[in-house]
């Protein structure tokens, strides 16, 4: 066993091809401990990032615990800089971001949680965990207080697809999500309305699992869609190729 103190200061390094600026790292191992004092760095879209936790060896399994943080004035520069593309639909979005959020687990599973995301102007907060199996896991609760425009964030139905029957149209959803086949999906969130497909909508509540491409709806309450409300429950298959609808319960009230 030995100990171990390093720190490092940089005004101008790189990672993943991109210029960071102000880059400091103070860590420690102790005890076979390894402990991250103090992570920071400016990066690309004037995002400033700070972290600091510890990894070590519980009975013999890696564990980590760490905190995040980070602010951001262009969050698609952001996350161009850590190798994902985000679809941008509409000019103005995917731009100024923070958040705060706690990371641990072993190798076979990640939480993060308590999650607080401020991203373009809505806020979130919630959790998610990840469980790495023969089949993956993914658990996410997320609420906000922000009505969401998803026309903002997912491109409009083709023409040839929008002049179909709702069935034409929730298969060309479902296959547009078909990457997740290999995953099972755990959802619950809230949050006030929002606007899809040109329509708007009221409070929503959505309680579901998808599990080997077959999908439980245990809750789908949307508030005035249409200037109706409607409730959801039951199972959807296919789920990323052809949807079938089994034993599927809906009901819509209206005004008198």
């Amino acid at each position: 066993p030995y100990d171990l103190a390093f720190d490092l200061k940089s005004v101008k390094t790189y990672y993943n091809g991109a210029e960071m600026k102000d880059f400091a790292l103070s860590l420690d191992v102790k005890d076979n401990k390894l402990t991250i004092k103090n992570l920071i760095a400016t990066g690309p879209g004037n995002t400033q990032i700070a972290s600091r936790g510890k990894a070590f060896a519980d009975n013999g399994m890696p564990n980590y615990a760490f905190d995040f943080g980070f602010v951001t004035e262009d969050s698609q520069k952001m996350l161009n800089w850590l190798g994902i593309k985000p679809n941008v639909v509409a000019p103005g979005t995917f731009k100024s971001a923070q958040a705060g959020f706690s990371v641990s687990g072993t190798p076979k599973n990640i939480k993060i949680s308590p999650i607080n995301l401020v991203f373009d102007r809505m806020t979130f907060n919630g959790s998610v965990g990840i469980i790495f199996d023969i089949r993956n896991s993914l658990y996410i609760s997320l609420n906000t207080d922000n009505p969401i425009n998803f026309d903002n964030y997912f491109a409009a139905l083709p023409e040839d697809v929008k002049n179909k029957n709702l069935a034409a149209q929730l298969e060309y959803r479902f296959e547009q999500i078909g990457k997740m086949n290999s995953w099972d999906l755990f959802i619950n969130t809230q949050f006030p309305g929002g606007i899809v497909d040109k329509n708007s909508f009221g409070v929503i509540d959505f309680s579901a699992e998808v599990i080997n491409s077959n999908m439980e709806i245990k809750t789908l309450n949307i508030a005035k869609f249409e200037e109706s409300n409607i409730d959801i429950s039951g199972n959807i298959g296919g789920f990323g190729s052809t949807p079938t609808f089994e034993k599927l319960n809906y009901k819509i009230s209206t005004k008198d």
